[in-house]
């Protein structure tokens, strides 16, 4: 329903914004304004800003903007239309009549709601009778239980035309069935029309208000196409909603992010291990809307795809789509799975704490940009370099926002000076050095190394470090629990990043006048056997790498130590199933090495 904006502006004026917060959030007067814990996420130090003079509220930690509609909007999950109502119930206030037309759209909207509501409950009752027998089998074996099926609204539709015959015994009109897509106009004169979804397993589609907009049905054997959402209507618009964006709001909230994916059953089984703060496009490519979407509740959601090379592409157009409309504070990240894997299968295999660590690894978007640039091309002669400093322009070109521009060309322009730095030193001594500052490998969490092989990678870093910066990243995320050689790993990663051209001459200068000679004195031995052994850089190669893998099987080790007794005291089926796969992950290891 429209209202004059005359109307809208003396509501506001009416309505005390710090009256209504206050009910939801403790608020303490500061100047002019007052302050409090934001509602909208988890802090620990105030963030959230209400301003009765201005009449809206803001969030420095959160970006929440708005005023006395949107925080009810948002907060009570309220309809403008019912915000609006309360609030000016709440003040006295009589809310102009609409006219004619206006309130036949509303009516007519309103009643659409209750037939996809009735449909959805018409298809969370069939999944669980008889005729759902299968279906539910289906869904309990892919590890859902039934409160994962109410939570989500997870229904069957079976075959023939059970819902339109059950919605036009309701007194349902077929013209709304049919421009709700949930009935099919027949193409024969002769024969009925029918239900658009028969024999599938549905996930209910819901907007910001929980309402049933549509569906996505999957086939449960052969059969094409395997996945179908409802055509776009008058309330369903693919491109401008989220699956499960109603189940993950308070998680979102409560955590301050957003993960977004690619399939519905991937939401479900991230929610089911804890990461209740996951979503998932309609079926269709992210668009700039849902893009906008994920950046009002999270600044830097993550973008989590497949490792496989449709994940790849995947990701590249969320790339393009996120470009022209970033803006200071907001940004996307990056991760990808295992090649082969789906978060479904990552979320049953590792548990919460082996997702919560890969979406350690995310990368940035300019990472991503970077990387998508240079991956997989040549770039030896000065006509290549050229182009992909055209193409460095060409990106960020495509960004509207001036300043975020700027610094993109900054940041772009610094890695193209050292990516060709670097192929000039590579053409001139025969060994390739990375970029030290984009270009990165996953990280490998050791927790605990070996002392010894520790101490030998360090030696190794100080008398070979034109080949050890092959592996400058991958030593940088090397965390010890000895903190002389965590402290010692940290300095020569540090010094080894600045310099692309550092010589084991000029490392040991640096170390010796800017640290300490104590630094030689602790790793006397493991220099002595270096000097000795005279290796190769392609030998110091494989022996690094050895020797970084090693490190990894024993951190391995201990984790799988620790979950025995953990799974001894309390033997869980989640425990084991973390044991099993680090035992794999650990077998493979043993076949490397």
């Amino acid at each position: 329903m429209a209202f004059l904006p005359r109307f809208l502006d003396d509501l506001r004026t009416k309505v005390s914004l710090v009256n209504l917060i206050g009910r939801k959030v403790k608020l303490q007067r500061k100047g002019h304004d007052y302050v409090g814990l934001c509602p909208f996420h988890r802090e620990k130090t105030p963030s959230f800003s209400v301003s009765e003079e201005k009449g809206f509220y803001h969030c420095f930690g959160c970006g929440a903007h708005g005023d006395a509609i949107t925080f009810l909007i948002n907060m009570e999950k309220m309809g403008f239309l019912e915000a609006v109502e309360y609030l000016a119930h709440s003040v006295g206030m009589e809310v102009p009549k609409a006219s004619p037309e206006q309130m036949a759209r509303a009516k007519k909207q309103t009643s659409l709601y209750g037939i996809m509501e009735k449909a959805c409950q018409f298809y969370e009752t069939q999944l669980l009778g008889p005729a759902g027998k299968e279906a539910l089998q289906y869904l309990r074996s892919r590890g859902l239980d039934i409160t994962d099926i109410k939570r989500f609204r997870l229904g069957y539709a079976p075959g023939g035309n059970a819902l339109r015959s059950y919605l036009l015994r309701e007194g349902c009109d077929e013209k709304d069935l049919i421009e709700l897509g949930l009935v099919c106009k027949t193409q024969d004169h002769f024969g009925d029309n029918f239900d658009y979804f028969r024999d599938r397993v549905l996930f209910t589609i819901m907007d910001k208000r929980g309402h049933p907009i549509g569906f996505g049905g999957r086939v449960m054997g052969a059969g094409e196409p395997k996945y179908l959402n409802s055509p776009e209507t008058q309330l369903f618009h693919k491109g401008e909603n989220l699956y499960a964006y109603t189940q993950a709001i308070d998680g979102i909230r409560e955590n301050n992010n957003v993960v977004l994916v690619e399939g519905y059953m991937d939401v479900i089984a991230l929610h089911k291990v804890g990461i209740n703060y996951a979503v998932a496009p309609l079926g269709t490519a992210l668009t700039p809307e849902q893009i906008q979407i994920l950046w009002r509740v999270a600044p830097e959601p993550i973008i989590c795809f497949d490792g496989d090379n449709a994940g790849r592409r995947a990701a590249e157009r969320a790339c393009n789509r996120a470009l022209p409309i970033l803006s200071p504070g907001h940004s996307l990240r990056f991760v990808w799975l295992p090649d082969g894997l789906d978060p479904d299968d990552f979320a049953k295999a590792h548990g919460k704490e082996g997702v919560l660590n890969l979406f350690k690894s995310a990368k940035s978007l300019s990472w991503f940009i970077w990387n998508r640039l240079i991956e997989g091309k040549n770039f030896n002669t000065p006509e290549k370099l050229a182009l992909l400093e055209k193409e460095v322009s060409d990106v960020t070109q495509e960004i509207q926002n001036p300043t975020v521009r700027g610094y993109y060309e900054k940041e772009l322009k610094a890695e193209l000076k050292n990516f060709t730095r670097n192929m000039y030193y590579s053409k001139k001594t025969g060994t390739k050095r990375p970029d030290p500052v984009l270009t990165r490998t996953e990280p490998m969490p050791i927790l605990a190394p070996h002392l010894n092989e520790a101490k030998m990678l360090l030696a190794y870093m100080i008398a070979y470090p034109e080949t050890c910066g092959c592996f400058l990243e991958q030593l940088s995320f090397l965390k010890t629990a000895d903190r002389k050689i965590q402290r010692l790993l940290e300095i020569l990663t540090n010094e080894m990043a600045q310099s692309a051209q550092l010589s084991a001459q000029e490392l040991h200068d640096i170390l010796e006048h800017k640290y300490s000679k104590n630094i030689f004195i602790y790793l006397a031995t493991e220099m002595e056997v270096l000097e000795r052994a005279q290796k190769t850089p392609e030998e110091v190669k494989l022996d690094v790498q050895k020797r970084m893998r090693a490190l990894q099987l024993f951190a391995i080790e201990e984790d799988i130590s620790a979950l025995m007794k953990e799974f001894e005291e309390n033997p869980t089926p989640e425990l084991w199933t973390q044991i099993l796969a680090l035992k794999q992950e650990k077998e493979k290891l043993i076949e490397i090495i």
